[in-house]
Parts: structure tokens; C-alpha cells; sequence
């Protein structure tokens, strides 16, 4: 068997400025926000020069991680550090577009996102759109880092903030701690899931959708995971990790929305709305298009090599924590799967059901310690999420007993047999390499989101 280390891709794309019709009717009741205005007098966040005493807090706002001191990277960070600071800047957050739709209320109304990362939409120069509503369209500007500062593409000098000051345009800010008044009741024009969630996946809290009110025009979708069997000290920590991951993850990852505090002891994590559901429950209720399980095979690569670019190990991988979400897209989750954590942060060995997704390493052997479960874990959990997805959803080692699926040397001398008729082959290439006992065989992360890229481009 061959490795996929060896797969390379140029990935070199534009994007145009796009338009789009929009309806606004959707209103409601009261009020507990207002747009921002940028007409006052106080400096723009995005033309500060930041000064060494301020770059320490704010990368610790996104990920502890720690840039060397290069050029690129002290560009990488100085933006970082503007983008951190924008009350308007709403990352990914928005890929939805009827997101954006819901938020866009009068005419002006704007906000700061980033450049979709699909390939038919990245453009090289400009990496965020400024969004704003305008007579019966929605326009998106390019934006761009240029002088130490963010402006707009093509507007020569004009810097981000001169532009929305010029058009006297509206900024919509994105909430982080949210009050218990702003979530309501799920509206009725929000479909329930076709495929339900298995509530049991998230032990942290309990799941409801819900309606996030950013004031009384603008609203979204959420999901509400309101915090079960937690002391008032556990969920101060709690809100502390959160706090840490606010900006943290990509449109493959079930992102947080922000933080609901009812009380000391009542506490909620307001998530993305997922719009279907389970991908689980998805592929088992009938046979799916195989073209159909590709893109979900490469959109579930591409939210692990996200993880693993910031050196994330996910210690809950199954195609449970697989989610189905707007125009059949798959977004990880990765919170709430563990009691009194944010996040799982060790493997369980007395839960055969997690077992059954572990590498043989990682599985206890008489007179020897499992392998920690580590990045080529994951790239292994990945192939036994990929064999499932393709086997109509079935559980690994399914009839086996406990004691098989828990045993190092068993599970070694019993690989999951692969069902020509079901698997492409080039998904039974990134099974093979991923499931192989040689860890040096299964690979990067990396290397195997360029393969499959390869083949199923145009399904992206």
C-alpha cells in the first residue's frame, strides 16, 4: 500500500463582486440591540496601529497558539489582531446566505465577513467582503490588508473604516454574551430536522433550537445547549475555554455563537443552527448518491485538517459527531460531547461504543500502555468514518462483542472489509491508508484532503 503524501494541487482562484435580491419581512417584537454607527468620533478599530503592549492579550483571544517572529507571520497576527477587533467582523460565521439575508434589515445595514474558501469564489487579492444592503440587492465589496490597515480592493486609498463613514452605512455587530431575552422559541417557518440529532452524542447539555434576536428586526436560526450537572465553578471555566474559542473553527466546524447566562447556575452555549441534522441519520435511511457521499468525504477532511492546523486533536470522532446543515453541507462538532467539558479532552477505553472508532494503539494490550490518542488517531477515526458513511451508516464491528472490539490484536487481525459496489475506489485508497496498522502509511491530514480534492473538484 501506498501513502498519499505525494499528491499536489495548485489552488489558485477569483472571485467577482456579487449581487443578490433580497426580501425583508420578518420582524419582531422588541428590542435588546441597535446597530452600530461609525459617524462618531472614536477611532477605527481596523486603522489602530497596535503596539506590542496589546498583541499579547489579543492572540490569547483566539488560540494560545504562538506565531514566530517572521515577517509573514507578523503580518498574519497584525491582521488577527485588526480582525479581533472589529465588532462588525462576523468571520465565517455568516456562510449561510440566508443568514445575511435575515441580518440585512434597511437599506445601509453592513457588516465584515470572510471571502468564502471554495474554490470557484477565492479571490487572491482580497480576502473579506464588506456586506451591505442597498436598494433591493445585497452587494459585497472586496476587501484587502494594504498599509497596515484594511481598505477597500479597489478604492484606492480608501481605508474600510472611510468607506462606511463616506456611504453612511450602518455596522451590525455580533454578539458574543447574549441575554436570555434574546432567545425565543424556535419560529415556525424553520423546518424541524429531517434527521434527528441523537441527543445522547452531547452529554454536556441539553439541545433545543431556539431564535437569537439581535434586536427587534434581526434574527437567526440557533441551537441552544443548555448546560446539565455543572458547579458554578466548573462553568466559570467553562465560559473561560469558550471565551478562548470565540473565533475559533472554519465553516466545517460547529462554531459557538456566543454564551448565555440565565444565572450562577444556569448557563447555555448558543450554536450554529444545523438545518438537517445527522449525517448518520442521513445515510441510513436510504441509499445516498455516491457523488453525494464524496462531497461529504471531502468536506469532513477539510474540517479535520482545519482542526489539525491548530493542532486540535478531536478525542470524540465518529460519524455521529457528523452534522448535516444548509444545502447538505457537513459541519464537526466538537463541544458538548463530553459531561463538564467544553470539549473532550481524553479517550474513554470503558465506552466500547468510542472504541469501536479508536486505532488498535490506542486499545489496551496485555503488558503493554495504549498509544495515546494523538493526530494519526484522528487520521485513523477518519477511514472507520468514511467506511461507515459508505456502509449506509453501520456501525464498526457492530456484532462483535465488546471484549473483539476493546482487544489491540484482534481488531489488528480483523481490518473492516470494504464493499467494492459501495466505495469508490479512490475512497477505498483513503480507507486502506488510513485504517493501516503502519502508522507511517496513513498519512497527513493534509495530503489526504489534496487527494481527494483531486478527484472531486467539480462536487465541491
Amino acid at each position: 500500500m501506498t501513502s498519499l503524501g505525494s499528491f499536489q494541487i495548485p489552488e489558485v482562484l477569483v472571485v467577482s463582486t456579487v449581487t443578490c435580491n433580497v426580501n425583508n419581512n420578518d420582524t419582531l417584537l422588541s428590542s435588546y440591540s441597535k446597530p452600530h454607527s461609525t459617524d462618531k468620533n472614536d477611532a477605527s478599530p481596523n486603522e489602530m496601529i497596535i503596539g506590542a503592549d496589546r498583541s499579547e492579550s489579543s492572540a490569547n483571544n483566539l488560540m494560545d497558539w504562538i506565531v514566530p517572529s517572521t515577517s509573514v507571520n507578523q503580518r498574519m497576527r497584525r491582521i488577527e489582531e485588526i480582525l479581533d477587533s472589529i465588532p462588525y467582523f462576523f468571520s465565517s460565521m455568516l456562510d449561510d446566505n440566508n443568514l445575511q439575508r435575515r441580518l440585512l434589515v434597511e437599506l445601509g445595514d453592513c457588516f465584515l465577513v470572510s471571502s468564502p474558501k471554495l474554490k470557484r469564489e477565492i479571490n487572491p487579492e482580497s480576502n473579506w467582503y464588506l456586506v451591505i444592503l442597498e436598494q433591493n440587492e445585497i452587494l459585497k465589496v472586496k476587501v484587502s490588508y494594504r498599509d497596515k490597515t484594511l481598505k477597500i480592493w479597489n478604492g484606492k486609498s480608501a481605508t474600510l473604516r472611510q468607506y462606511i463613514q463616506m456611504r453612511s452605512l450602518k455596522t451590525i455587530e455580533r454578539p458574543w454574551k447574549i441575554i436570555p431575552e434574546q432567545l425565543t422559541k424556535k419560529m415556525s417557518t424553520i423546518p424541524q430536522h429531517a434527521f434527528p440529532i441523537d441527543d445522547s452524542i452531547f452529554p454536556l447539555g441539553t439541545l433545543s433550537r431556539k431564535t437569537f434576536n439581535f434586536d427587534n428586526k434581526r434574527w437567526i436560526p440557533v441551537i441552544e445547549m443548555n448546560i446539565t450537572d455543572c458547579s458554578t465553578d466548573d462553568l466559570k471555566c467553562l465560559i473561560a475555554e469558550a471565551e478562548k474559542r470565540r473565533r475559533f473553527g472554519t465553516i466545517r466546524i460547529w462554531r459557538l455563537w456566543g454564551i448565555c447566562e440565565y444565572g450562577p447556575r444556569n448557563v447555555s452555549l448558543v450554536l450554529e443552527d444545523i438545518v438537517y441534522g445527522s449525517v448518520a441519520g442521513f445515510v441510513r435511511t436510504s441509499l445516498r448518491p455516491q457523488e453525494q457521499q464524496c462531497k461529504f468525504a471531502v468536506q469532513i477532511v477539510d474540517g479535520l485538517r482545519s482542526l489539525e492546523k491548530y493542532g486540535f486533536i478531536h478525542c470524540r470522532l465518529s460519524i455521529d459527531v457528523c452534522l448535516l446543515t444548509y444545502n447538505y453541507n457537513v459541519k464537526i462538532a466538537i463541544y458538548g460531547l463530553t459531561a463538564g467539558e467544553l470539549y473532550p479532552t481524553y479517550v474513554d477505553l470503558d465506552d466500547v461504543d468510542q472504541c469501536r472508532w479508536l486505532p488498535p494503539e490506542c486499545l489496551p494490550s496485555s503488558g503493554d500502555t495504549p498509544a495515546p490518542y494523538n493526530a494519526s488517531g484522528m487520521i485513523y477515526s477518519l477511514g472507520v468514518i468514511l467506511w461507515s458513511m459508505f456502509h449506509g451508516g453501520a456501525l464498526p464491528f457492530e456484532d462483535e462483542p465488546a471484549a473483539n472490539i476493546r482487544n489491540r490484536q484482534y481488531r489488528i487481525q480483523n481490518p473492516l472489509y470494504i464493499e467494492p459496489e459501495l466505495v469508490p475506489s479512490e475512497i477505498r485508497n483513503v480507507i486502506l491508508s488510513c485504517c493501516s496498522e503502519d502508522i507511517s502509511l496513513r498519512g497527513r491530514l493534509k495530503s489526504i484532503k489534496i487527494y481527494l480534492r483531486n478527484y472531486f473538484a467539480p462536487l465541491i
